[in-house]
């Protein structure tokens, strides 16, 4: 009470002590405004974080198959038993269930251009190669030539090469931005905690300070008392 009347007293002690607790007020829903705006951000990188990893370990796993079919060696050994053997029905088995592409392709626009052309580049390929593969397996493909066969049979094979190289593009790509987004997270974290640390310090001065004035009474105790007054009104509106 000591304070409040200390401010009733004087007009001008009122007029500085509002103004003040104004400039307190904006600084405490700015400090807020921050503290949202970090934990979104550190939810966002988090979430990037989970979203690389997993596509990083479904293309790895992927590329494996595509690796097998893209060696010149598997090429050659397929089309010489389409030569050979009479009716030799091909099978390619290199269609794969996307379920990590397919759950998180309406969050891909949270990563960087560069990992989203990546990916797209790998799994548009890899759906053609997909296609193809299938394409030899009907009725229609056992009618054509021998020689014929044997020659689509080197074209997929330079098309798995493609997707090979699309898919380690796409791995390299999501390791660099996955370290990157990683050390950015520590780094957000780092400045969030010393700027919390410091907000806190700086508190617990000003809160002393206040307190020894308002205790002190007078013009001084007064406005400082006034601050924290209206600080308060303020924050619970």
């Amino acid at each position: 009470m000591l304070c409040l009347d200390a401010i009733n007293s004087d007009p001008k002690a009122l007029v500085v002590s509002a103004f003040l607790a104004i400039l307190v007020g904006a600084a405490g829903w700015v400090g807020k405004l921050a503290v949202e705006g970090f934990l979104w951000s550190y939810r966002r990188r988090s979430r990037e974080i989970e979203i690389m990893a997993a596509l990083l370990a479904e293309i790895g796993s992927n590329v494996d198959a595509y690796k097998v079919f893209a060696r010149p060696e598997t090429a050659r050994r397929l089309a010489e038993q389409v030569r050979s053997i009479p009716n030799y029905k091909i099978y390619i088995p290199l269609y794969k269930d996307l379920f990590v592409f397919d759950q998180v392709r309406s969050e891909i626009t949270v990563l960087p251009e560069g990992v989203i052309d990546a990916i797209v580049g790998f799994y548009s390929e890899g759906g053609a190669l997909d296609a193809l593969s299938l394409s030899v397996q009907e009725s229609r493909f056992e009618a054509f030539p021998a020689d014929r066969r044997a020659h689509y049979v080197e074209y997929l094979r330079q098309q798995a090469a493609i997707v090979v190289g699309k898919a380690e593009s796409a791995m390299t790509e999501l390791r660099r931005q996955s370290l990157r987004t990683q050390n950015g997270r520590a780094r957000l974290t780092v400045a969030s905690s010393v700027s919390a640390i410091a907000v806190v310090f700086a508190g617990s001065i000003a809160l002393n300070w206040a307190w020894t004035a308002c205790s002190s009474g007078g013009q001084t105790g007064g406005m400082i008392g006034g601050i924290v007054t209206a600080y308060r009104m303020t924050m619970n509106l």
